[in-house]
């Protein structure tokens, strides 16, 4: 399985062990219901922040709950380059990049840096 953490700034390493604390408490209060998917010890997570600027420090594999956690880091062109190679369908980017983008409560300066950051 594959779960994204999307930032819209600089990603530390603060933010990362802060974001996987949360998740740890997260999982063993939803760890019941969540083993009644599948047993945990069987599942395998890639933990993937996505941010602009990366200062992140590389996190060791961990398991939390008997599930397996890999932590990566992409940046948003990194992303965005993999998602176009991979044939990402026009509407799912519609959907889940632009519309979100166009809406009144984005400022103006994340679509500036965006446009900035992707059209040089």
């Amino acid at each position: 399985m594959r779960a994204y953490e999307a930032h819209g700034g600089k990603l530390t390493s603060l933010y990362v062990e802060e974001h996987l604390r949360t998740l740890e408490k997260t999982m063993v209060s939803r760890g019941p219901e969540l083993s009644g998917i599948a047993d945990l010890k069987e599942w395998d997570v890639d933990l993937v922040f996505i941010a602009h600027n990366i200062s992140a420090a590389e996190v060791p594999d961990r398991e939390i709950m008997g599930v397996k956690v890999r932590v990566k880091f992409q940046t948003y062109n990194e992303f965005f380059k993999q998602a176009i190679e991979a044939g990402i369908p026009s509407t799912i980017f519609d959907n889940f990049v632009l519309e979100p983008l166009r809406e009144a409560r984005t400022p103006s300066i994340v679509r500036d840096t965006l446009a900035e950051r992707t059209l040089g």
